[in-house]
């Protein structure tokens, strides 16, 4: 772990450990959830997605994009990424089916949700895979994109229209447009940026001011979005100044207390476990409190910070104790070649 841990920027790390943690929290939605539980989730989903595509593009400024190993980039990803993908679908497909005989289930089985996992996750059983989809179409793309147009900021520059019509959920192409400008930026970035050194200068004053400018359009978004055309457009907004805001704090956080700075760094590190297995962890709390003991709506907040830090907690373990010891789960749960 220590020698992949070292490969990956440290700022990167703990920028994926917050963003994790966050997701986490805005993917445990209880029926009896308070408002100010609604209005939590509803902030963190401004950025929080859209800060791990800027992530994944910053990494992608390291691969060599010549179309001559286009064919080696997309059997890279299909081993990252596809076979975790249906590795997890496989495993949650039958956890909830067992879980399902017993317990209702917020996303349960059924023949329409099961078919959807391939051709639109979003609304499967398991929607959380979405992101993996999209991700993983974004990585096989880009590339020709980028042979097409030459330069990034080209690139850039033809996505930012795609973002305002309304593209059909099928295949996940609405997601991929939604996110490849947030992916076109952080690539750029990559190519140009250290970011463990932009917290030395701009640090908190870019902090301030992506998150001056994220506020600012959250509280006027319905306003704004009430002018034609500009809907899709002070979404992006939200999404950049909230995934700029958080990599600026990264980089603070990474030149400050030296606890913290471990802690989500090794969060981050275990960020994709988090995602893949968070809601079957986080999702037994929930069964257990409301469906088995039948617990009362006060007692919400301390259920939910356990759910929330089991999910965060026990997936790092299973990967570290069991899907790492084995070669076949290294390879189809994780998408990794060596432990």
């Amino acid at each position: 772990m220590t020698s992949q841990r070292k490969r990956l920027i440290e700022t990167i790390l703990i920028a994926k450990g917050i963003g994790i943690i966050l997701v986490v929290i805005g993917h445990y939605a209880p029926p009896t959830a308070p408002e100010y539980w609604k209005t939590l989730r509803e902030i963190i989903y401004r950025f929080h997605m859209p800060l791990f595509f800027l992530l994944s593009g910053y990494l992608f400024s390291r691969t060599d994009l010549n179309l001559a190993g286009y064919g080696k980039i997309v059997f890279n990803k299909t081993k990252r990424l596809a076979f975790p993908f249906l590795s997890i679908a496989a495993l949650i497909f039958l956890v909830k089916y067992f879980a399902g005989l017993a317990f209702e289930l917020q996303h349960p089985l059924s023949p329409e949700r099961a078919w959807k996992i391939i051709i639109n996750p979003g609304e499967s059983f398991h929607p959380l895979l979405w992101f993996i989809h999209a991700l993983f179409i974004i990585f096989v793309l880009f590339p020709l994109l980028t042979h097409l147009c030459r330069r990034p900021w080209v690139v850039l520059l033809i996505s930012l229209p795609l973002l305002y019509p309304r593209w059909p959920v099928w295949f996940s192409i609405r997601a991929v447009f939604q996110h490849l400008p947030l992916f076109t930026a952080g690539y750029m970035i990559g190519l140009k940026t250290d970011l463990d050194e932009i917290g030395k200068k701009p640090g908190a004053a870019g902090l301030i001011l992506t998150s001056a400018i994220f506020v600012l359009l959250y509280l006027t978004r319905k306003k704004l979005g009430a002018i034609p055309f500009t809907g899709p457009y002070i979404r992006a907004a939200l999404a950049f100044s909230g995934a700029f805001a958080y990599l600026f704090l990264s980089s603070l956080i990474n030149g400050g207390w030296e606890p913290l700075k471990r802690t989500l760094s090794l969060v981050g590190f275990y960020s994709m476990s988090i995602y893949l297995l968070h809601t079957m962890f986080a999702s037994f709390v929930r069964i257990f409190f409301y469906q088995i003991v039948k617990i009362e709506r006060e007692f919400f907040l301390p259920v939910t910070l356990l759910a929330v830090l089991t999910g965060i907690a026990f997936p790092p373990l299973a990967e570290k104790h069991l899907f790492r010891k084995f070669r076949l789960t290294r390879k189809f749960i994780l998408g990794l070649d060596k432990g």
